[in-house]
């Protein structure tokens, strides 16, 4: 629905095949995040539970990496059009990369 925020309210997609939602009964409705019956309720099962599935890798992860700064804007219109799937990130530097680096320089081996 994001990707839906700046289009004209005729370029919008729509409901389709209402009938089938009338003669089937469904009922439809749409939530925040800060409801109380919704992110409230479940943040501490959230966290205790969510955490543990990523570390053990019952749980993937997918996120859609912008790389440096230079490319932050087509990042930010990418997630903002819907081209991004998971989380959009921004990786401004390789943590693995630069904290070695950094190592080496703060302890250099002496031979």
């Amino acid at each position: 629905m994001i990707s839906q925020y700046n289009l004209k309210p005729e370029e919008t997609y729509k409901i389709g095949n209402l009938m089938q939602i009338v003669g089937k009964r469904l009922k439809i409705q749409g939530f925040i995040v800060g409801d109380p019956n919704m992110g409230p309720k479940y943040a501490k099962d959230h966290q205790e539970k969510l955490q543990k599935w990523i570390s053990d890798g019952s749980f993937k992860v997918q996120m859609s990496v912008t790389d440096g700064m230079d490319n932050s804007i087509d990042g930010f219109l990418g997630m903002l059009s819907g081209k991004n799937f998971g989380k959009a990130v921004m990786q401004i530097a390789d943590l693995e990369k630069d904290s070695v680096s950094l190592l080496r320089q703060l302890n250099p081996v002496r031979c």
